[in-house]
């Protein structure tokens, strides 16, 4: 159990970390979006 654990926890990093900086992005893109406008 505490191996599963441990590589559901090595599998969700990346992907959390990508959707991190997905949203980041985004955020970035829109405020850009806004100041040109």
């Amino acid at each position: 159990m505490r191996l599963f654990k441990s590589l559901l926890a090595v599998t969700h990093v990346p992907y959390v970390c990508f959707l991190m900086h997905n949203i980041l992005f985004w955020r970035n893109s829109a405020f850009r979006k806004r100041n040109i406008l």
